[in-house]
């Protein structure tokens, strides 16, 4: 979808699935595990 709408090169991170079925505390939890790479995504130069 980001090549398709001109973005080829967007950043993007990965958790593992499902996770319509994880209680408000299990998805805090993968929020926690991916916090620092979403931030270093976020804040990285060009």
């Amino acid at each position: 979808m980001a090549q398709a709408h001109g973005a080829g090169d967007f950043a993007w991170t990965l958790t593992p699935h499902p996770i319509s079925n994880k209680t408000p505390e299990e998805l805090a939890e993968r929020a926690r595990r991916l916090v620092e790479e979403v931030v270093a995504l976020l804040t990285r130069l060009p």
